[in-house]
């Protein structure tokens, strides 16, 4: 691998592949680089209610994706060597993006503290990610909601994932 060759660290942003394909692929990164730090990056809500969560996530992940597609399509005309071929189809990969998809996979972190702590509990026993880089502001998310989410993340989830407590949703 490329980075891991290099000794880079690797940052991997969980939207398309099912966790079991991404833990692989991490896997091979940390054979040839077993000190490497890995950071996954995730879309976050969290509200005490886990309904309101998820569908404040689902409505402003939604806009994440659809302007991330319409930038993402002055890449559909380019051609680059240094680049996978892929690149040329992300605009099409993201417009297709939904959280249904992402659900289904496990890459949104949308609920309330309980579920987020056993939901990043599955992250560490999938992945064992160094980091976890948690997007607050999906879609522009108004201030109001994204401060909650950081407030909740820091007095609900965080002490419990840290001293290992697991709780259902």
């Amino acid at each position: 691998m490329w980075a891991a060759q290099r000794r880079y660290d690797l940052m991997v942003v969980f939207t398309f592949s099912p966790l079991a394909q991404l833990a692989q692929q991490v896997s091979w990164y940390r054979a040839e680089h077993p000190t490497g730090r890995v950071a996954v990056f995730v879309p976050l809500v969290v509200d005490d209610d886990h309904a309101t969560a998820v569908a404040r996530g689902r409505q402003y992940l939604a806009r994440y994706h659809a302007v991330w597609a319409s930038a993402a399509k002055a890449w559909n005309t380019r051609v680059s060597t240094d680049f996978d071929p892929a690149y040329r189809a992300f605009a099409s990969m993201l417009s297709m993006a939904s959280y249904d998809t992402m659900n289904t996979i496990g890459s949104v972190f949308f609920g309330c503290p309980s579920y987020v702590v056993d939901k990043l509990e599955w992250l560490r026993e999938g992945l064992n990610p160094s980091h976890v880089l948690f997007n607050l502001d999906i879609g522009a998310m108004p201030f109001e909601y994204s401060s909650r989410t950081l407030e909740a993340l820091v007095t609900n989830v965080l002490p419990r994932v840290a001293s290992g407590a697991k709780a259902a949703v």
